[in-house]
């Protein structure tokens, strides 16, 4: 699985320098960036697809397909049973990656038309390129939870999961809430859940 941030930057966040724990730093950035994908129910990471989406009976005119990677970057090719689509047989959503029927409306004249819920073909590319490529383009705030939720566990481990506070006298006070008490929506942290909640596939 692909990271959605560098160790390079995960280091810098933590103060870290010095290779000695990159396996590790490495690790809990997987282990954030796949607890990303499944609640976004997604992949970012950029690549090229082919996609087949079999016949509906109803709604056929009002059919919205859901592509599994966006933004679409580049050209698009759909056939509709095996016919070729022409750009004005459908509209293309970019940036949510959906594809609805073009400007014919219900009927015939057009392989979109009357039959709309048959079989559709697309092969395209969509995602992102990932932080530490040449022209990464993966949002910000992707990148910013992929960092939070890997220094979280960092500091988290080895910690005794139910203490609340420590106070040694001239030494050492501290707190923090236990585990089982932070607030959670699909397994992660729901202060990132929220913030990721414009990134999450479509519910189909």
């Amino acid at each position: 699985m692909a990271l959605l941030a560098t160790v390079v930057d995960l280091k810098a966040e933590l103060g870290i320098t010095g290779s000695a724990q990159d396996a590790r730093l490495a690790s809990l950035l997987r282990q954030a960036s796949d607890a990303i994908e499944e609640l976004c129910d997604r992949r970012f990471e950029r690549r090229t697809l082919t996609e087949t989406f079999p016949p509906v009976s109803w709604p056929r005119a009002s059919r919205t397909l859901y592509l599994s990677a966006w933004p679409v970057v580049g050209s698009i090719a759909i056939t509709f049973d095996g016919i070729a689509a022409a750009v004005t047989d459908y509209v293309l959503d970019i940036e949510q990656g959906t594809i609805k029927q073009g400007n014919y409306g219900v009927g015939y004249g057009s392989p979109w038309g009357y039959d709309w819920g048959g079989t559709v073909i697309v092969t395209y590319t969509g995602g992102y390129i990932l932080p530490g490529n040449e022209d990464a383009d993966l949002p910000g705030d992707v990148e910013r939870c992929a960092l939070d939720l890997a220094m979280r566990w960092f500091h988290g481990g080895g910690r005794d999961p139910t203490l609340r506070s420590e106070v040694v006298p001239g030494v050492i006070e501290q707190s923090w809430s236990a585990i089982d008490s932070v607030p959670t929506i699909g397994g992660l942290p729901a202060d990132i859940a929220q913030r990721l909640s414009s990134r999450r596939r479509a519910i189909l």
